[in-house]
């Protein structure tokens, strides 16, 4: 193998080179804009170059850059989440962009796409946080720290097997990651099919063989069509909304729920015992999330969410399984955005009941498929996180020269 050598970015890279004077264009020639927000802190490109006539740039403090500069954003929390590109081709060859970068020029000694793995590296970026100067929230990385900063460097062609080799790494992770998405699907996909399967008798098929009288008809065997008025109470009479200001005057010590969940704490309860509640007026089309959930004990409900209280017939965990997706966007009223589900369409809205042995089964395998759920969910996030880490440890060992390419084997 080749001997490394090791220098100063600054000698090799110049950094925040001086505007160009422009002799050769007109203020009517297009230039590219790069502002912070095109810069994709996970794949490190720039998403879109903006064009610009020249006049409408020239005269402003921007900061200048050419195809083959690497952008480095300076400023907290765009440096440590990774903003950092090579510039591609540019209008007229010229570009202007925010002046929270840091522009790199390097020489012909060193490859621009390998300066900018180099740069991109977490161990680096967390060297740059330490040394940052300024206040809390405006603290940046001064030019100095990147002129200073120590760099292998190898010959030109290996430079150049490096940043190949990493990109390879980086194309298999981003399609490995893209399974991994499109599995996270397939499992929140199965979360609402296991809630029809249960609400429907499909689930519970077997069970019922074993354990029911009678064979299935059009609706399942035991199972009846019934009003959410005739196994349910409402109390919406007691729920009483309490804004934000309000509330932050009292004791945090009972869960305040609205349409989504709880939204806050408060200082006592309108309710203590297990209860359903169901969204009144939210996001209707085009919701993932279910339409109801369930609570127990001490708590205070808005008047965002519709609160049932589970009769003789059905368990408060069976009635949440039935009412979780159930179709109630016909019955809604208002805009697409706003839609609201008044109290006489929930209550009067029919679905089928289990008997009650029945209920119990359900709500057990349907515990259990979340369970299941959850789990795979938990080993996609370690897996998604692994891939991160493992681009991550590729440069690091590269750059360090711990791990060698293909290439270098193959000498």
């Amino acid at each position: 193998m080749t001997e490394w050598l090791a220098t100063a970015i600054g000698n090799v890279a110049r950094i925040n080179p001086p505007k160009p004077k422009y002799s050769e264009l007109h203020d009517d020639d297009l230039v590219g804009f790069v502002p912070m927000a095109a810069v994709n802190e996970v794949s490190g490109e720039i998403s879109v170059v903006d064009k610009r006539p020249l006049g409408t740039v020239r005269a402003k403090s921007y900061r200048t850059f050419a195809p083959g500069d690497v952008l480095f954003a300076k400023i907290t929390p765009c440096m440590e989440n990774g903003k950092s590109a090579t510039v591609p081709e540019l209008p007229n060859g010229h570009g202007f962009g925010s002046t929270e970068f840091h522009v790199l020029r390097p020489s012909s000694d060193i490859d621009a796409e390998y300066l900018w793995n180099f740069l991109r590296q977490k161990t680096y970026r967390a060297e740059a946080e330490n040394h940052m100067t300024g206040s809390v929230g405006q603290a940046r990385v001064p030019a100095s720290f990147l002129r200073d900063s120590v760099i292998p460097l190898p010959p030109i062609p290996e430079q150049r097997r490096i940043v190949e080799y990493l990109a390879s790494v980086n194309d298999c992770t981003r399609l490995a990651a893209e399974h991994l998405a499109e599995a996270r699907r397939i499992v929140n996909s199965a979360n609402r099919s296991l809630y029809h399967s249960a609400c429907t008798g499909r689930l519970t098929e077997g069970w019922r063989r074993e354990n029911a009288d009678g064979a299935d008809g059009e609706i399942p065997a035991g199972w009846k069509t019934v009003r959410i008025k005739d196994i349910a109470e409402c109390l919406d009479r007691l729920r009483k909304p309490v804004n934000n200001a309000e509330r932050a005057k009292r004791k945090q010590i009972v869960p305040y729920y609205g349409a989504n969940g709880q939204v806050g704490w408060i200082d006592e309860a309108l309710f203590n015992e297990p209860l359903v509640l169901v969204v009144e007026d939210e996001t209707f089309t085009g919701r993932t999330k279910p339409f109801s959930y369930l609570i127990s004990g001490p708590s205070w409900v808005n008047n965002h969410a519709h609160v049932l209280r589970a009769g003789d017939e059905v368990s408060p965990e069976a009635l949440n399984i039935l009412l979780s997706f159930y179709d109630f966007i016909p019955l809604t009223s208002g805009s697409t955005g706003r839609r609201k589900l008044n109290q006489r369409s929930l209550l009067e809205a029919e679905l089928l009941l289990p008997p009650v042995l029945e209920q119990q089964e359900i709500v057990r395998r349907v515990d259990e498929g979340l369970q299941n759920m959850e789990q795979i969910r938990d080993q996609l996030d370690r897996v998604t996180s692994m891939l991160g880490r493992t681009v991550q440890a590729a440069a690091t060992k590269m750059f360090r020269r711990d791990l060698v390419t293909p290439a270098e084997v193959a000498e």
